[in-house]
């Protein structure tokens, strides 16, 4: 079978957005991870930094648009111009100017003014 079989014979639309599985490619290996195990992720230049419940850090050389892409909502929600969080991984939410989300992990992210109003709007829909 050659890959222009599996491409023909596979039906890849079903895992465009919010896959269970998704791959980060870095320059010397491709790594499978689950969703469940993202906290977030955000831009470092022209690559991308993924950080894990495990405190661990992967770092792919894809640009961080190519994950923004199908990485959405509900599952993750842009705070910045550079950063997405998994909605399911805040802890707390500081007001201020922008605010900043605290997650499950301790990572302390900066929240941009014109993504607040948006990630207030999520957080109103969790019971009180």
């Amino acid at each position: 079978m050659t890959i222009d079989d599996v491409n023909e014979t596979t039906d890849f639309s079903a895992l465009k957005l919010n896959p269970e599985y998704f791959r980060i490619q870095s320059a010397k290996s491709i790594h499978i991870v689950t969703t469940k195990e993202v906290t977030y992720f955000e831009a470092e230049g022209s690559y991308t930094c993924f950080h894990f419940k495990t405190h661990h850090k992967f770092i792919s050389s894809l640009h961080f648009c190519h994950y923004r892409s199908f990485l959405i909502f509900p599952l993750f929600y842009q705070i910045h111009r550079d950063t997405m969080i998994k909605i399911s991984e805040i802890e707390e939410y500081a007001f201020g100017r922008g605010g900043e989300v605290t997650m499950k992990d301790g990572a302390k992210l900066h929240v941009a003014d014109k993504m607040k109003e948006g990630l207030l709007c999520i957080l109103k829909g969790f019971p009180s």
